[in-house]
């Protein structure tokens, strides 16, 4: 005031406090608000804990009084990404166009240069940004910039490098395929338009909307498509052809369907088999396959391949009190094929052939408080349940091994030694060989502590396994919980005998098909953790009105699957779940039903059901809602290959 000159305050981190005295004044400020992205906060920065620092928030102040102010960078040099920290302000609560000018038409008002630059108008300079989208929405970047009407940067692919970066850390160079513009229904991340997808591998390595695409990817226009993840036929036939014969092929339906597979099916079928490509153009990529009644089952790509050769295990329930005991016979003997390897396995690990607890070699010492002495001593230990037997002797004293015997609960060891003296001795087990306590003889009493010496190399040696039993090697897996169940429950009362065998018994992962009653049978299932995999007929009439069972189940929060029970069907499967969506279920639980829902229940949506960076690349596109029932099928992916392209 004093001079006449202009005055502009620079970095000016408190102006907020005094907000209305500039706004009076007419005071501009060059605000740092004390943030620049990418880079250590301001506040941790190192600088004097007095000093203070402005705030994005402090910006939303100055524009609420009225102060004319233009946003800089806290550091020297500045950052280069002004418009980030413009969309920052806007997250603390400025509004858009406050923003915006406050990197724009403030800063060249402030500086007297308002005639040439920071607006566009007539007779401005032609200083030009050109963005991929609006100026505040997520991923938008600087495409081109011109400066005095001559373009002076035009974004390049080899400006990023990071997924080049990605790309060479592989070891080399991998073939890539792209399929950019259209709509994703990615299950577990939404729905994303004009979406992008990149598929490296066999994988998705990218789903999003904004990544440049790398010079030399193949790339698949899907501009008015629809992308959904691969489906699964969560109980299929497909691809057992046991009688090819002109005979054979008269017989019933079902008759090349193994009764039992013992071993995984998905080494026996022909992975070049002509039905597997038609399914695929159907849209089902991955198929459980199964035998008729009971036996292990597999997950079988429509490329031909294998993705789990031991993905499930079948098994039959009937009702009633016979019913229920015949599946807990059979759990019961995988579950003692189970404990007896997991058992051999422990010892393995531990290092010898009786690991248990307290069997073996123990040495320590003695101690006497009383006279100041300690004795060492040897204690060679077995325990047969909760009994303990043996021997114990001090060598330095020159004894001779003095029987022991007592007992072992809940890591406390009580123990009696009857000749020449009575001693009694206390132990706890502080850690795995290690025994901690004190002994008591008449009115004396001291400490006493040993470990187990571990077993000798040729007793590793002597260690044999339970006999291999291929038949019950599944229930390794089974009880490991690696696997699922699935039980062919065609009654409530088989399904209820089905939920208390696998569910209540042993807490296995359970898939129930087949079941008429399916649509009542929702308060069993999700009170007890159950999925349903549902056949072609789960729309029913009774009494003249018609009951989706699969609504009904998801409604009530049931995880539910398709399963297409057959062969000729896996084809039709989307159709299937199209009839579903007609009569009343929602189009999202029926996309989950084909795909994430079915993973998930498979113990397999780490790799399947979604389209999620890390999945497997399997896709569909169709040229409309996949519930619609007139949408084709335009492009089908496995593992990343596209192996059906329809016109």
């Amino acid at each position: 005031e004093e001079q006449g000159a202009g005055l502009t305050l620079v970095d000016a981190e408190e102006s907020a406090g005094i907000a209305s005295l500039l706004a009076e004044r007419k005071i501009p400020v060059l605000y740092n608000a004390g943030f620049a992205a990418g880079r250590r906060d301001v506040g941790d920065a190192g600088r004097p804990s007095l000093e203070a620092t402005g705030t994005l928030e402090g910006a939303v102040a100055l524009d609420k009084a009225g102060v004319r102010f233009a946003l800089i960078a806290p550091e020297d040099p500045p950052a280069r990404d002004l418009l980030f920290l413009a969309a920052a302000a806007v997250r603390s609560g400025l509004s858009e166009r406050a923003a915006l000018a406050a990197v724009t038409l403030a800063p060249a008002e402030i500086l007297g240069v308002a005639d040439r630059v920071g607006s566009i108008a007539k007779g401005r300079d032609a200083d030009l940004v050109f963005l991929s989208g609006d100026p505040f929405a997520p991923g938008s970047g600087v495409n081109r910039v011109m400066v005095d009407g001559q373009f002076v940067f035009e974004r390049k692919s080899s400006d990023v490098q990071t997924y080049r970066a990605i790309r060479d850390s592989s070891g080399g160079a991998r073939d890539l395929l792209a399929i950019r513009g259209g709509r994703l229904l990615t299950v577990t991340q939404g729905i994303i338009p004009d979406g992008l997808v990149f598929l490296e591998a066999g994988k998705i390595t990218y789903v999003g909307r904004g990544r440049p695409i790398p010079a030399g990817a193949k790339v698949v226009d899907a501009t008015g498509l629809t992308i959904v993840p691969g489906f699964i036929d969560a109980g299929s036939a497909l691809g057992f052809h046991v009688d090819r014969t002109e005979a054979g092929l008269r017989k019933a339906r079902g008759a090349g369907v193994p009764s039992t597979t013992p071993v995984a099916p998905s080494g026996v079928i022909d992975p070049k088999d002509p039905v597997f490509r038609a399914a695929a153009a159907a849209g089902v990529t991955s198929i459980l396959l199964v035998p008729e009644s009971s036996g292990v089952c597999s997950v079988v790509k429509m490329s031909g391949g294998s993705a789990r050769d031991v993905a499930a295990l079948k098994f039959t329930a009937q009702g009633g009190s016979a019913g229920y005991q015949t599946l807990k016979d059979q759990l019961a003997a995988g579950r003692k094929y189970y404990d007896d390897w997991e058992a051999f396995e422990r010892t393995k690990r531990d290092g010898g052939a009786s690991r248990d607890p307290l069997s073996g070699t123990w040495k320590g010492t003695l101690e006497n408080p009383e006279q100041g002495a300690k004795t060492d001593f040897v204690a060679e230990l077995k325990l047969d349940g909760t009994k303990v037997t043996g021997t114990l002797q001090s060598p330095a004293a020159g004894g001779h091994p003095e029987a022991v015997e007592g007992g072992f609960e809940q890591n406390e060891l009580r123990l009696e030694q009857a000749k020449p003296t009575k001693v009694e001795f206390s132990l706890k087990l502080q850690a795995p060989d290690h025994l901690k306590g004190g002994w008591t003889s008449g009115t004396h009493k001291g400490l006493a502590e040993c470990r187990r010496e571990p077993l000798p190399a040729a007793a590793k040696a002597e260690l044999k396994g339970p006999k291999r039993d291929e038949s019950l090697e599944p229930y390794r897996k089974l009880f490991a919980k690696e696997i699922p169940a699935i039980v062919v429950a065609r009654t409530l009362p088989a399904m209820e005998n089905a939920v208390k065998a696998f569910r209540g018994d042993h807490a296995l992962d359970l898939i129930v098909t087949g079941t008429e009653d399916a649509a009542f049978a929702g308060d069993l299932a999700f009170t007890q953790g159950v999925s349903l995999a549902l056949g072609p007929d789960f729309v029913r009439e009774r009494r003249g009105a018609k009951i989706n069972a699969a609504e009904a189940l998801a409604s009530q929060g049931v995880p539910v699957a398709f399963a297409s029970g057959g062969s000729a069907g896996t084809a039709r499967l989307p159709l299937q779940a199209a009839y579903a969506v007609r009569h009343g279920l929602e189009p999202f639980d029926s996309l989950k039903a084909l795909t994430v829902n079915a993973a998930r229940m498979l113990k397999m949506d780490a790799r399947l059901g979604a389209i999620e960076r890390g999945r497997d690349g399997d896709l569909v596109l169709f040229s409309g809602d996949p519930f619609a029932p007139s949408s084709r099928v335009r492009y089908v992916i496995i593992d990343g290959k596209v192996v059906v392209e329809a016109p």
